[in-house]
């Protein structure tokens, strides 16, 4: 789903649906009207319309939000799915009227008043061009994905299903434009540090500041070791260097680059997968001797699958090293003075927290209990064996030596 149109109705909340839409997917969203009409209530000429368009046809992705009948064959030969807002007439009336006095980014001036013209051109939609959208998206059922919805609640359990399903794309995507912009965590090693290691001289992190106890790995040297959701180029280095058969999964482009590019520098062999943690993990029964999973499933709603996969590709007396966020830090703002969430922490469960996620570039977090997290490991069959508490490392909650992350040493036995 890469190029996608939005029909139906005036009124019945394309626009509103589109924007939704983008925010989920990340695919750039272009409005016809915007494009058609003026500021000064005017429009451009047909054949300039024509022109713009098929320059926006012309990029990878897009969503395109609008009508205009004469184009719309046009649109979707391109495209490669349709959604179809057909709601009760009664429906499309009140959404017009609901949007009278607002500014919209969809248009290019603010209505004033639900003028007589408009309101009978909606009155009149069903009869002379709902038919003929259903004539023209006939021929196109068996070629295109058309999805149509007949009330608002459809489309938003749509959307909400789909993000369910899709909300791992959507941080990997993330995580992405992080490392672009410096992302602590997505900086690799540098040479010095890989040498040092080399050396014996080495420390890694589960958790933002405490290093990990060396007595939680024991001899590394042969042991084929795993880095769940650790890419970068950060920890994996180490391990390779202290002559562990190494393997990462991550979701990230970004991150599974900095692997690849460390290991090319320093020359040695890693094996980087890009793959989804929240799915079947794509190794063998018993494969590992140590699993390394620093705090990442927090971008994870449902995390005990995650623990049974682990307990599953290791071998028998196999450690598994993992750091959590125990979801203190979701309560606060930004400043970590104001408690302004609710705990539990869940984007896919609550509007407002979808909204301020995506508004302030967050991903899509979920907040875990300790049962959750702890005792999923338990459930799982692990036995614990030891843990340590830390910080953020700055911030008013480190300030006040709050502990806000844990970080646990889990052995399989059987």
């Amino acid at each position: 789903m890469k190029k996608i149109i939005v029909i139906g109705s005036p009124g019945s909340g394309k626009s509103t649906f589109s924007r939704k839409l983008r925010d989920k997917t990340g695919l750039p969203l272009f409005y016809l009207d915007m494009l058609w009409h003026k500021p000064d209530k005017t429009n451009i000429s047909t054949g300039e319309f024509d022109h713009r368009l098929g320059k926006i046809m012309q990029q990878d992705e897009w969503i395109i939000d609008g009508n205009y009948l004469r184009t719309l064959e046009m649109r979707l030969q391109a495209c490669d799915t349709v959604f179809f807002l057909d709601y009760p007439l009664e429906v499309c009336l009140e959404g017009a009227r609901m949007r009278i006095g607002r500014e919209r980014e969809d248009m290019p001036w603010k209505e004033t008043e639900f003028d007589e013209e408009f309101h009978q051109y909606i009155a009149d939609f069903p009869k002379n061009q709902l038919p003929q959208m259903y004539e023209i998206l006939e021929q196109y059922k068996e070629a295109k994905n058309i999805i149509t919805f007949h009330s608002r609640e459809e489309s938003e359990q749509y959307l909400q299903k789909m993000f369910m399903e899709n909300y791992q794309e959507v941080n990997a995507k993330v995580v992405d434009a992080w490392c672009k912009d410096g992302w602590i965590w997505g900086k690799p090693v540098t040479h010095e540090i890989y040498a040092e290691a080399l050396n014996g001289k080495w420390d890694v992190c589960l958790t933002p500041t405490r290093m990990v106890p060396h007595e939680w790995f024991g001899n590394l040297h042969g042991k084929k070791v795993l880095g769940l959701a650790s890419g970068g180029g950060q920890q994996i280095p180490v391990f390779a260097a202290l002559g562990a058969e190494c393997t990462v999964l991550d979701y990230s482009t970004k991150q599974c680059e900095s692997e690849r590019m460390v290991a090319k520098r320093e020359g040695y062999v890693v094996t980087v997968i890009q793959g989804d943690m929240t799915k079947q993990l794509p190794f063998e029964n018993e494969t590992f001797d140590l699993i390394f999973h620093p705090v990442s499933n927090c971008y994870v709603e449902n995390v005990e699958p995650i623990f049974k996969e682990c307990y599953r590709v290791l071998k028998k007396g196999g450690i598994f090293l993992g750091g959590y966020d125990i979801g203190i830090n979701y309560i606060f703002d930004d400043s970590e003075k104001e408690v302004t969430y609710s705990l539990p922490f869940n984007p896919l469960k609550d509007e407002k927290i979808y909204e301020d996620s995506l508004k302030n570039d967050w991903g899509i977090q979920f907040s875990h209990t300790l049962e959750e997290q702890i005792g999923g490991q338990l459930k799982a069959g692990f036995r614990l064996t030891d843990l340590y508490e830390d910080t953020n490392g700055e911030g008013n909650l480190h300030d006040h030596h709050v502990p806000s992350f844990v970080a646990t040493r889990f052995v399989k036995e059987k």
